[in-house]
């Protein structure tokens, strides 16, 4: 039988005593956003399930050493808040997305006030800002849209899909992204195009094996989309998406961008997970990815990041907020670098000469469309092994004769890798 073995390449990575995650006063609670302006560093919290009771919104100026509850003008019913899904900012304004609709804070949080005129639907997911363009996607009521800080806002929907067990719903929008003039939306049925501010809607899925689409995010003009099944990637406005999931072991709930440095949150959907695999690092746009959970024994389970400065900030599920400097983390990265194939190559089969099986050995730079064929002494193609898209990494395939009813004599193999070609020679004896 033909076996496909992928080699990944083994990374053992040693922290240091001082490299860890610290957990902030902020100890016990589901946090579901983060967001900050300046010094100042606000959390959202969530009731379970993203329903029902919380806590409100608190606010740091310390790195998260202390929080404070910023909650007044929120609605609160039996002691508790709404559930504050998403926060965004635009100078002085602070947006908060909640079960109860948006509200507006123009004092760092000390006041909010309900800005929720033509939101026909208020259980808001996620907010996006772009200039004067802020958008709001909802749980069942499609997305919305406010050009005056939320005084007004008119729903824009088109070509959204709609939920299949009652048609008068929309399936809810987990991120709303901008790149450049263009806006896309993650839903659990795909990635969604907007060339005109929300007028019209239009699916981009291919390559997107998973389409329940958890997170988005844009560096320069490269999108990335945090699904059930991992990252992926897309270099030309989501016509395309590749896999970049090499080292990934989980659904990616949250996505940071630093520089060149991207970070993938695990977990379960949302906050229903109470456990994920913790945090992952990628310094090469996603072809390979770390590990960076230090001396974590019990993983976390990811909603959101922030970044202030030199830290790195983690809302988690029921476990609140935590920081861990991303000169750490980078630095580990960097010591590993030297592990990760720097060029395309194709190795000589071995055994060579060959009976009953032989293995065929190749490795790959980045992520890259793979094909690897065998030939017969008159050039003819007698079959193909791989036709795939393969991240970076080595492989080694595993070539039985019987599979293929391989005669005695002289054959030939072909790797065509991205822009690379070669060709060996190998021999069967019976």
């Amino acid at each position: 039988m033909k076996q496909f073995i992928f080699c990944l390449i083994t990374i053992f990575t040693f922290y240091s005593s001082q490299a860890q995650w610290v957990q902030t006063s902020l100890d016990s609670f589901t946090v579901s956003t983060l967001v900050v302006n300046g010094a100042h560093l606000f959390a959202g919290t969530s009731g379970k399930w993203e329903m029902g009771n919380a806590e409100g919104i608190f606010l740091s100026t310390n790195n998260g050493e202390h929080w404070n509850a910023v909650n007044s003008g929120l609605p609160k019913y039996n002691y508790f808040y709404p559930s504050v899904g998403s926060l965004t900012i635009d100078g002085v304004n602070i947006f908060a997305g909640t079960f109860e609709g948006i509200f507006l804070s123009t004092n760092n949080g000390t006041n909010w006030d309900s800005v929720n005129t033509g939101m026909t639907g208020k259980n808001v997911k996620t907010l996006a800002l772009s200039g004067k363009n802020l958008f709001a996607g909802t749980w069942y009521d499609g997305i919305f849209l406010s050009t005056d800080n939320g005084k007004n806002w008119n729903a824009v929907n088109q070509g959204l899909p709609k939920n299949g067990y009652d048609s008068s719903l929309y399936f809810m929008a987990n991120a709303i992204v901008f790149s450049g003039t263009n806006i896309f939306a993650g839903t659990p049925k795909g990635v969604f195009l907007s060339t005109n501010y929300g007028a019209n809607w239009d699916s981009m899925n291919t390559g997107l094996t998973n389409t329940y689409v958890k997170t988005l995010a844009v560096s320069d003009t490269v999108i990335f989309a945090g699904t059930e099944i991992g990252v992926f990637l897309s270099t030309n406005n989501g016509t395309t998406w590749n896999a970049v999931n090499t080292g990934l072991t989980d659904k990616v709930t949250a996505i940071a961008i630093s520089g060149k440095n991207l970070f993938a949150g695990t977990g379960g959907m949302g906050v229903f997970g109470t456990d994920g695999n913790g945090i992952f690092l990628s310094t090469n746009h996603g072809n390979s990815w770390i590990d960076v959970n230090g001396e974590f024994t019990a993983r976390l389970s990811v909603n959101c990041f922030a970044i202030i400065d030199t830290n790195l900030f983690v809302g988690t599920y029921d476990r609140g907020v935590w920081r861990r400097p991303l000169s750490e983390m980078i630095t580990d990265a960097k010591q590993l670098s030297s592990h990760l194939p720097q060029n395309y190559s194709l190795s000589q089969n071995y055994p060579n000469p060959f009976n009953p099986s032989t293995v065929i050995s190749y490795q790959l730079p980045v992520i890259s469309k793979v094909t690897l064929k065998i030939y017969d002494l008159l050039g003819r193609e007698v079959t193909t092994l791989v036709n795939e898209e393969q991240s970076a990494g080595k492989y080694n395939y595993e070539l039985q004769i019987r599979n293929y009813e391989l005669a005695s004599g002289v054959y030939f193999y072909r790797l065509h890798a991205g822009d690379f070609i070669e060709t060996k020679k190998m021999l069967v004896i019976k």
